[in-house]
């Protein structure tokens, strides 16, 4: 499970919330199946939280990258 949060502070606008919480989902649903592992029995299931902190909309490929380098900080071992 895992959340994004766009401060109304950082963009002020609805549409480019609303853009960048769709990046950051799209980066996330491509790069899980190759860098999160799947649950094993017993295991906890992990709660993932990702906050923009930019001030601005960044393009689709810095956020892929983003997204990448934090799960594999989380996720060394993939």
């Amino acid at each position: 499970m895992f959340m994004v949060s766009i401060p109304k502070k950082r963009l002020r606008h609805a549409v480019d919330r609303v853009t960048m919480r769709r990046r950051v989902r799209e980066a996330y649903r491509l790069l899980r199946p190759t860098i999160v592992p799947p649950p094993e029995d017993g295991q906890p299931t992990i709660h993932l939280a990702f906050l923009y902190v930019a001030n601005q909309p960044e393009p689709f490929d810095r956020v892929e990258k983003a997204v990448e380098r934090i799960l594999r900080k989380i996720f060394p071992g993939t």
